[in-house]
């Protein structure tokens, strides 16, 4: 009889969202004229901060509720993941960005979250360790395209064009089961987390 990987869930929560401002420092005196202040205790340099504040951020739909969703995957068979590398039982789900600032480029990423990390060797999310948890398994997210999502990679993204009209954007993922190394995947439970970062261009 086959053992089974069993109620497994993947949390997907915007655990936080980053809000880039560009900050610039401009020193309005020439780098002679700062050279006179060496000797002078009272020199004083003008210096102005540019920066940008938004005053809307996005709000994140996670199937078309709230910004903390669990997302459900499939009950596999663990002969299902004999291999290193091997992945199957693949669910969908969608991100919505929604009354985001006008004529922007906002970035989302995957991020850390919770009481599990990604694995810096796969990118993916890591099972939690417990009684009962499935070992040598974790879950990989991918765009709806194909390519990976590696969780807590700065460069890796999807990127959402918010339009003129300020209409919501949205975009598909996917979350399916990972084996990882040359030892088998134990029956058991699987949960992980994830969080949602943004990035406003």
């Amino acid at each position: 009889m086959s053992t089974w990987l069993k109620n497994n869930v993947l949390l997907i929560t915007a655990s936080y969202a980053i809000l880039l401002l560009a900050f610039t420092v401009i020193s309005e005196r020439s780098v002679e004229a700062a050279n006179d202040c060496t000797n002078t205790s009272n020199c004083k340099v003008q210096v102005s901060f540019i920066g940008e504040y938004l005053e809307d951020t996005c709000e994140i739909s996670i199937n078309d509720g709230s910004s903390s969703e669990s997302i459900g995957l499939p009950t596999l068979s663990t002969s299902e993941l004999k291999n290193d590398a091997a992945e199957k039982g693949s669910q969908d789900f969608k991100i919505a960005l929604r009354l985001c600032p006008v004529n922007r480029t906002v970035l989302l990423k995957f991020v850390s979250a919770g009481s599990t990390t990604p694995d810096p060797a796969t990118g993916n999310l890591q099972n939690e360790v417990a009684v009962d948890y499935s070992q040598n398994v974790q879950v990989r997210l991918r765009k709806a395209a194909g390519p990976q999502m590696v969780v807590g990679d700065a460069t890796s993204s999807q990127e959402y064009v918010i339009p003129s009209t300020g209409a919501d954007v949205t975009h598909y993922y996917s979350a399916g089961y990972y084996a990882k190394g040359a030892n088998a995947v134990t029956q058991g439970l699987v949960r992980t987390t994830a969080g949602i970062e943004l990035v406003y261009q």
